[in-house]
């Protein structure tokens, strides 16, 4: 069976562009990133998929842009990787929930929970 996927227009995720900081960064957050960027910076270092997003990954920061429009050639769960932990940064609330307990592989799946952790602030060990 033949997955047709739907392109996806990275200008569409993204949303309009806005000078307005998120509101869980501090207005330094160049030196001190939020919660969501490690969060986020978490799933993106994946081995399973870190070797492709690395060159998107800037100190406290990402280029979404680039990154959403790399999912094109990515695996279903590949780009579920990335879908969650944009939504993690940028809190739209997209990523499906289902897809993230069923698709995903033991230690993937575990990465995102510790993700989740990460967002809400907790200190947590993270083991490569």
């Amino acid at each position: 069976m033949t997955t047709t996927r739907t392109p996806r227009e990275p200008e569409a995720i993204l949303g309009r562009a806005t000078a307005e900081a998120r509101p869980d960064h501090s207005p330094d957050e160049t030196r001190h990133p939020s919660a969501a960027y490690f969060a986020a910076r978490h799933i993106l270092e994946s081995p399973r998929i870190a070797a492709r997003t690395r060159p998107y990954m800037q100190d406290g920061d990402f280029d979404w842009f680039g990154l959403l429009a790399a999912t094109e050639t990515m695996s279903g769960g590949e780009r579920l990787l990335v879908d969650t932990a944009h939504d993690l940064w940028d809190g739209r609330g997209e990523v499906d929930v289902w897809g993230i307990s069923k698709r995903l592989g033991p230690s993937n799946f575990e990465r995102v929970v510790l993700a989740l952790r990460i967002s809400r602030g907790e200190v947590v060990s993270v083991a490569a």
